[in-house]
């Protein structure tokens, strides 16, 4: 609903216009119309408004080459440590001990113990 604009003060409004409050707030600030904010603008003869859909934008870069991802990352990586390259690694460094078994059996005719044997032999 359209409200009454005859009571709107010129240099109030004009203030409240050179802040770029939302369109929206200045119909709530004075209980107008959308519609009538904009004639009051061509009335008083305001100055534009900063409209954030008329700004320019920046032109969008286009996406880097693999090429160009792989030298950057090889420039990255020259910069690590030896702990920040450990770090950073997909595949870590495990490190393992191994159990020496010793080797049961005749190693000439090549007879292999059965599991219940090797299991005495470790008991022990």
């Amino acid at each position: 609903m359209a409200g009454n604009t005859a009571t709107i003060s010129l240099v109030r409004f004009r203030a409240d216009w050179m802040t770029h409050m939302p369109m929206r707030a200045l119909c709530e600030r004075w209980t107008i119309t959308r519609d009538q904010v904009i004639r009051l603008k061509h009335v008083w003869e305001l100055p534009p408004r900063h409209d954030r859909k008329l700004r320019a934008k920046p032109v969008r870069q286009s996406d880097p080459t693999p090429s160009e991802i792989k030298a950057a990352c090889l420039r990255l990586q020259l910069s690590w440590d030896d702990k920040t390259r450990e770090d950073r690694r997909v595949q870590k460094t495990q490190h393992v001990t191994l159990k020496v078994l010793p080797i049961y059996g005749d190693e000439i005719h090549g007879e292999i113990p059965d599991a219940h044997s090797l299991a005495d032999l470790e008991s022990d």
